[in-house]
């Protein structure tokens, strides 16, 4: 199935009929606290962006806890509700510029608080309802 110029209204029935919600955890190149390379680019390399650790296909997304911890402290904590642009209104304005086909992730945001992560750093992100994805920092291989 393929979804192009998706109505906000139905959006979060495309996301169910293809799979449902899980957790990205997308840490772009600029964690170290340098900005690089456009968004899009930079989440795409090896490594960059674990998802997990499961596909939950029956979760309201409208009022979920978003939390991420580095090394067990917690860095960034928000809620779905607060969010600048609902996921409907992600998948419909992302539809209407690019054909989703199944399997394809979309990652919303990310809630104030994102800073600096270094090698030997342990990352935690969770959300209400789906659960915990846990992913250590290491340096790139030489």
């Amino acid at each position: 199935m393929r979804f192009c110029r998706i109505r906000i209204q139905g959006a979060p029935s495309y996301a169910l009929i293809e799979g449902g919600w899980l957790l990205p955890l997308d840490a772009p190149p600029w964690a170290d606290g340098r900005p690089s390379w456009a968004a899009s680019r930079s989440k795409s390399f090896d490594t960059f962006a674990c998802a997990g650790p499961w596909v939950e296909a029956e979760l309201s997304y409208d009022d979920l806890q978003l939390v991420c911890r580095v090394n067990g402290e917690v860095r960034q904590i928000g809620r779905t509700s607060e969010m600048v642009f609902s996921p409907a209104c992600l998948l419909s304005f992302i539809s209407q510029v690019m054909t989703l086909l199944p399997g394809d992730l979309v990652a919303t945001g990310t809630p104030p608080g994102v800073g600096a992560l270094r090698a030997g750093d342990r990352v935690e992100v969770e959300i209400e309802g789906i659960g915990a994805l846990h992913n250590p920092v290491e340096s790139a291989a030489p």
